[in-house]
């Protein structure tokens, strides 16, 4: 369960710009120790991708069709399991992914 402070936190965030947004999350994750720097290679799925962009799941799914956004897929399966975090950070930069 969340607690205020943190439920106020998200909200927050969700109104800055994206730019700004992506700006914050580069340094939060910058001040993570070593160990923690492969975050960004954790996956995100679609949902989140889209919170993190600021656009509708059907952003996010328009993203992947115009090659934007490379879909990850999970040995032995078809579907994608979600997104690069890197590459939706990258994204957001305003870098290629």
């Amino acid at each position: 369960m969340q607690s205020n402070t943190e439920t106020t936190v998200r909200v927050l965030v969700h109104t800055l710009p994206t730019n700004t947004r992506a700006k914050l999350i580069r340094e939060l994750l910058a001040e993570l120790p070593d160990e923690r720097q492969d975050a960004t290679e954790r996956i995100v799925r679609r949902g989140e991708c889209a919170k993190l962009l600021g656009r509708s799941l059907r952003g996010v799914d328009l993203l992947r069709e115009q090659g934007h956004l490379k879909p990850v897929t999970m040995p032995g399966r078809e579907r994608g399991a979600g997104f690069k975090l890197s590459d939706v950070m990258a994204l957001i930069g305003g870098k290629a992914a």
